[in-house]
């Protein structure tokens, strides 16, 4: 099977049956999409939530195909909502700035949630010339929570 059809060579990609330059904000999204699937993967590789991760992931190539122009998906806010709340319950409340670091799996998942909100501001950009599902803005929002609630979660469950 041949992986390369030559065809984005000219700085082209396809998407939604159309031609558009490697940088469209679009494809800037799906970008950013691509890479926080895969910090989530690397945190999830040494993770004691994989299960959680790993479903995150799959609901990223829903948003991933929504952003493509595939149908809409099931109502993934709601689930996300859910863990966070489940995740969230019992954590201390905050009274200052988190600094990433305590250990290496919550670092790792600050560090998706940082990438989280750049794929926020990218969808946001290609909102403003391509219509995107409202859900996919509210997941991509609901995440970079989820993200930080595990994060403290991870921390306060090693105390």
């Amino acid at each position: 099977m041949k992986i390369y059809t030559r065809r984005g060579d000219d700085g082209s990609t396809a998407i939604r049956g159309r031609r558009v330059a490697k940088d469209d904000p679009l494809i800037e999204a799906l970008g950013a999409i691509d890479e926080l699937t895969c910090v989530i993967g690397l945190v999830r590789s040494q993770s004691q939530l994989p299960a959680v991760l790993l479903e995150v992931q799959n609901d990223l190539q829903q948003i991933s195909g929504a952003l493509a122009g595939a149908a809409p998906a099931s109502d993934l806010v709601v689930k996300l909502e859910n863990m966070i709340d489940r995740y969230g319950q019992d954590l201390e409340e905050l009274d200052s700035f988190l600094v990433p670091g305590r250990s290496l799996e919550s670092a790792g998942l600050h560090q998706a949630r940082a990438v989280c909100r750049r794929a926020e501001r990218r969808i946001f950009h290609a909102a403003r010339s391509t219509d995107i599902a409202p859900y996919v803005t509210a997941y991509i929002n609901r995440l970079s929570d989820l993200l930080f609630v595990l994060a403290r979660w991870v921390d306060e469950s090693q105390d």
